[in-house]
């Protein structure tokens, strides 16, 4: 990024930033996203993350996940995914097993995979249902139960 556009973006997000207003600022991030400019997303998304906005957690957490306009890690991208889990974002519980089920930032569980899949899936994440079941043909029917009754 040029340092003219960085002065821009950075006028904008200061411009965005209006607590009255929190979706302008979204918005802007997003725009970032979109325009591949990770690193002003990941600044904007950071002013609004403190506010418990889950879809703002999650992206975060995909931010953390996969290095974009930040160095990865899995851990950060573990804790945002959680957060974000915690208010109900079926993506985020989707996300959140999926690192369970790696190992990723987390140590490996299927249970708590299975566990957060199962969420995402009974929260209207179609994918949720469909990690889940592959999840599911690496445990034992105990664990299965197990991770079942969690789920509750």
């Amino acid at each position: 990024m040029r340092p003219d556009q960085m002065r821009s973006l950075s006028q904008t997000l200061i411009l965005s930033n209006d607590p009255a207003n929190p979706n302008k600022l979204f918005r802007t991030a997003l725009s970032a996203f979109n325009d591949r400019d990770f690193s002003g997303a990941f600044t904007a998304w950071s002013l609004l993350a403190e506010q418990n906005n889950p879809d703002v957690q999650n992206n975060l957490g995909l931010l953390y996940a996969r290095g974009l306009g930040v160095t990865t890690n899995y851990k950060q991208a573990v804790n945002w995914f959680k957060s974000a889990s915690f208010s109900g974002h079926a993506l985020a519980q989707n996300n959140l097993g999926i690192m369970n089920y790696r190992g990723f930032g987390t140590e490996r569980s299927y249970e708590l995979a299975h566990m957060w899949l199962n969420i995402s899936a009974s929260n209207g994440n179609e994918l949720g249902g469909s990690f889940r079941d592959i999840v599911a043909k690496k445990m034992s029917s105990a664990d299965i139960s197990k991770a079942q009754s969690m789920a509750r």
